[in-house]
């Protein structure tokens, strides 16, 4: 699973955001080549997933009731070992509190 594009965010991270606000942005030539952005927010959690053309990926995750900050991300074109793992956990951190809400 290497990201290549915001269609991957599309499949696999948008299914687990029921009850989130999301948000799809597109920017061109930024600090690391063209932009697409997705931003996802609930009451209680939200946080971004950034693909850069140049093969930077960044995420963030932030625990609104907390403050904590979950993921804080910056990945560099050649570490697509280190994106599929960080990515696997961004999944993982979804789908758990979306069963701890649904078993609420």
């Amino acid at each position: 699973m290497i990201v290549k594009d915001i269609n991957w965010c599309r499949q696999n991270i948008e299914p687990l955001l029921d009850g989130f606000e999301v948000k799809y942005k597109v920017f061109a030539d930024g600090d690391f080549g063209d932009l697409e952005r997705i931003d996802f927010n609930s009451k209680e959690i939200g946080g971004s997933v950034r693909l850069w053309s140049s093969g930077v990926l960044e995420i963030d995750l932030v625990d609104y009731i907390s403050g904590e900050s979950l993921m804080n991300i910056l990945l560099w074109p050649e570490e697509d070992s280190e994106k599929e793992q960080k990515l696997k956990e961004l999944v993982e951190q979804l789908a758990s509190r979306r069963t701890r809400k649904c078993s609420r």
